[in-house]
């Protein structure tokens, strides 16, 4: 998306939110100067594929104007990441965000596109019923490290497309641990049978909980870290030329001084004046363009950890088996 179009999103936002009833809370001229940079950052991220640096400037960005603009950028970006639950909640709260009097024709637009979104994304989802021997077992179900409520578990659970670690446990019972991966779309059924607990003097220990990976996240541009390191270097050395060469100008300045009295100097203070002189102008030269350089290394270096890669998406990696309780699901990794 072109920068005009970020410009007119913001634009549009400020004008319906400036007149909206006051319980909106309006945002400030630095806050809608601050989404529009959000804005068009995110914008740029997401062009070059770095979909999770620009997901977090559209949130940023829709936190500030909360119009359905925003949202909607919000929704598509999270659908990209196969976010598909996430983005579907996005989507469906654009859809009903309040129509305000006089808003622009955009806002119509963008409330009937994350409906259409929402529509979409629904068969997307993945789900999982779970079915746990033997039913008399008080077992707690936890999945991607939260717990399942006992009234849903013989019910299909939403989520996402991806890997996903399964635990149950129960009292008098060993812990199991299972990890799936389910594709778009993919209705799984897996069935857990738990086995008795060793009878001894010591409680069963608890299962020990694997941790799946993060996502992939910003990885560091080494060529923005070079660059800062130059500009560090080329400042710095500037720095010191600037200062050493002032200091010997004044230096020079004050011995001229000593030697003209009454600010009347001798024909053989000619070449002490024009070094002087010439020490003094080195200074004003290279003391700024030191500065320079340090400020341009602090911004490459602030800029340097900004790129990110955006993880593949998932295959599916679930096998189906049958045991003598019924069907199974492994995955995969």
């Amino acid at each position: 998306m072109s920068m005009n179009h970020s410009c007119l999103r913001i634009l549009f936002a400020c004008i319906v939110l400036l007149s909206a009833a006051p319980v909106l809370a309006q945002p400030t001229a630095s806050d809608a100067e601050t989404a529009r940079g959000y804005m068009d950052e995110a914008d740029r991220l997401r062009e070059a594929g770095e979909l999770w640096g620009a997901l977090e400037r559209y949130q940023a960005a829709d936190q500030l104007m909360h119009v359905p603009t925003t949202g909607l950028d919000v929704a598509k970006t999270q659908a990209a990441l196969l976010q598909l639950a996430e983005a579907r909640a996005t989507a469906l709260a654009v859809a009903h965000t309040p129509v305000q009097p006089g808003e622009p024709k955009v806002f119509a637009a963008a409330r009937k596109e994350a409906a259409e979104l929402s529509v979409a994304l629904a068969p997307r989802i993945a789900d999982l019923t779970l079915s746990v021997e033997p039913a008399t077992a008080q077992a707690a179900v936890n999945i991607d490290g939260r717990p399942v409520p006992p009234i849903s578990r013989d019910l299909p659970h939403k989520l996402n497309p991806g890997r996903h670690l399964l635990i149950v446990e129960a009292p008098g019972f060993e812990a199991k641990q299972e990890q799936l991966t389910l594709a778009e779309g993919q209705h799984a059924a897996v069935s857990l049978r738990l086995e008795r607990a060793a009878v001894s003097g010591k409680a069963a220990p608890p299962v020990e909980r694997q941790r799946l990976p993060e996502p992939a996240r910003p990885i560091e541009s080494t060529g923005g870290r070079a660059r800062a390191y130059i500009g560090f270097a080329a400042g710095g050395a500037l720095l010191v030329t600037g200062a050493v060469t002032g200091i010997s100008s004044l230096v020079k300045a004050n011995d001229i001084r000593s030697g003209c009295p009454n600010d009347v100097c001798p024909e053989s203070a000619r070449s002490q004046v024009a070094t002087a002189d010439v020490l003094g102008t080195i200074a004003n030269i290279t003391l700024p363009l030191g500065v320079i350089g340090i400020g341009y290394g602090l911004v490459e270096l602030l800029l340097s950890g900004s790129s990110e890669r955006a993880p593949e998406p998932q295959r599916a990696g679930a096998r189906l088996g049958l045991t003598a309780t019924g069907v199974s699901v492994s995955g995969s990794f």
